[in-house]
């Protein structure tokens, strides 16, 4: 039984719609299938353990995260980002720590992207299905385009909904891929510059 904000996710076995996300944090969302959360405001109400019917970009910064999800020491440590499609878990033994106080998190239901540009190649942002130890790790420089990207899709989702709505938020989101497809293939030239050492 959902009971408002001292619920968490423990209780739940699947999350489906992002409005039980809502309902669990305490916070209100002014979009159904989009939002862009403060984990540091969350105080440890999204927990782990439950499913997710939707994707989830998780942004974890070191200053307040122990496990490094895969960084090695050629890696940058100013931030790490893991990816989840839809039916993934927040589960504390493949990601401890994941949804712990601090970081930003953007999850968005598969019905916002439906017909829409970026629905036609979801399948090409191939880090959906990586597992957590390869996480991508970011410089300072990509953790600021990263958080300006998240910044303009909330600036979105904060705006009355209205026939641009959606094409809006969806660019903003397939920018957001792109520029983590451009950093992941920076890590991986990093990396295997490195093993070639």
């Amino acid at each position: 039984q959902l009971c408002g904000c001292v619920c968490n996710f423990t209780i739940m076995e699947t999350l489906d719609t992002i409005n039980q996300c809502n309902r669990i944090s305490g916070e209100k969302n002014p979009h159904p299938l989009v939002w862009v959360i403060d984990l540091s405001r969350s105080e440890g109400r999204l927990y782990h353990d439950s499913k997710a019917g939707f994707y989830s970009l998780v942004l974890r910064e070191y200053e307040c995260v122990y496990y490094p999800y895969g960084r090695k020491e050629c890696d940058y440590s100013d931030g790490s980002v893991i990816f989840l499609a839809p039916g993934a878990s927040y589960d504390a033994e493949s990601a401890p720590g994941l949804l712990n106080s601090g970081g930003h998190m953007l999850i968005f239901h598969s019905s916002l992207i439906r017909h829409t540009n970026l629905s036609l190649h979801i399948g090409d942002y191939t880090f959906f299905s990586y597992a957590r130890t390869e996480a991508l790790h970011m410089s300072r420089r990509e953790k600021i385009v990263f958080m300006h990207c998240l910044e303009n899709i909330q600036k979105e989702v904060q705006h009355p909904i209205d026939k641009h709505s959606r094409e809006l938020i969806t660019k903003s989101i397939e920018l957001l891929l792109d520029y983590c497809t451009r950093f992941y293939e920076r890590q991986f030239i990093i990396s295997c510059e490195e093993n070639k050492k």
